[in-house]
């Protein structure tokens, strides 16, 4: 089972605690605490039984009270394990340490990276047969994962990495299979990095690199490092900033989060490639055969495009 966690509006107040406003605040955290931290509805989705949690919080508190709000959530989430609940899709992102993991949709991005990176550029009046991408190597498999996305597509392909070794065979293969030169470097002070139309970050490193980046640049933040790309949105807004999406499937439009999920649930194929990385093309190839397709582009859960 699966749960999505929602923010309450007005009329789901009184679900909680009857006269929520009238109550004296401590006596109605300790209700909710103990006696209702969610209030859920179960639906069918992909063969998955998906709970629908209404939370006892409203937009704006991860904000203004995150204290409030991480405790709130922290404790759906051990309630939810409890009965069962394998994966959870938080109303707005975060790391979390609980019996219940958090489906960040992470995965799915980075499968995803050159349709992200296509629907920005179009928009951008960027030709794509031109674009200049640049990976922010992370160290991990979403680099591995956004750069396979990445190589069957793209003309001017780069990877910032302090292990230019670790890219050898990859280099390689995409020269051999497609006469594509990737180049490697480890200095943002290169000229590939101030040049590049795409950046696509798989670090959680803080460094600052934000006045190198070129006008109008696009910066897709695959590992959701909400830190740094929060801080960069705020010197450049001429940049274009993404860290989510939605797709079209067989059972309406889902987010990235959600539909990762469900794959785990039920593909036995996609739960593989999150254990080993190691069947990209597999995937993409289920993925074609549900007739998966992007559908629009969020940053910070806000829709874009």
């Amino acid at each position: 089972m699966i749960a999505v966690l929602m923010y309450m509006k007005n009329e789901d107040k009184n679900k909680f605690v009857p006269f929520y406003d009238k109550v004296p605040y401590k006596l109605r955290e300790y209700i909710i605490k103990k006696r209702k931290p969610f209030i859920g509805e179960i639906i069918e989705n992909y063969g998955t039984e998906i709970i629908y949690c209404v939370l006892p919080l409203i937009y704006g508190e991860k904000k203004s009270n995150y204290e409030r709000w991480y405790n709130t959530v922290y404790n759906a989430l051990e309630k939810l394990g409890e009965i069962g609940v394998t994966g959870a899709v938080l109303p707005e992102d975060d790391v979390f340490y609980s019996s219940v993991p958090v489906l960040r949709g992470r995965t799915v991005n980075a499968i995803m990276t050159f349709k992200m990176a296509k629907k920005a550029l179009k928009i951008k009046n960027i030709d794509m047969s031109k674009a200049e991408f640049v990976v922010v190597d992370g160290n991990d498999k979403l680099t591995i994962t956004a750069l396979n996305s990445l190589i069957d597509n793209v003309n001017y392909l780069s990877v910032f990495t302090d292990r230019e070794y670790f890219f050898d065979d990859i280099k390689e293969r995409a020269e051999a299979e497609r006469g594509l030169i990737i180049n490697t470097f480890s200095s943002a002070k290169n000229q590939i990095f101030k040049d590049a139309d795409v950046i696509v970050n798989c670090s959680s490193d803080m460094e600052n690199h934000d006045y190198y980046y070129k006008r109008n640049s696009i910066y897709i933040d695959i590992v959701k490092n909400h830190s740094k790309s929060i801080r960069i949105a705020s010197k450049r807004d001429d940049m274009m900033f993404i860290d989510g999406l939605s797709l079209k499937t067989k059972n309406g439009i889902l987010k990235s989060q959600l539909y990762e999920g469900l794959k785990i649930e039920n593909s036995d194929i996609f739960k593989n490639y999150i254990e080993n990385y190691d069947n990209f093309y597999e995937v993409i190839e289920e993925f074609n055969d549900e007739n998966i397709s992007l559908s629009s582009l969020y940053f910070m859960d806000k829709y874009i495009l």
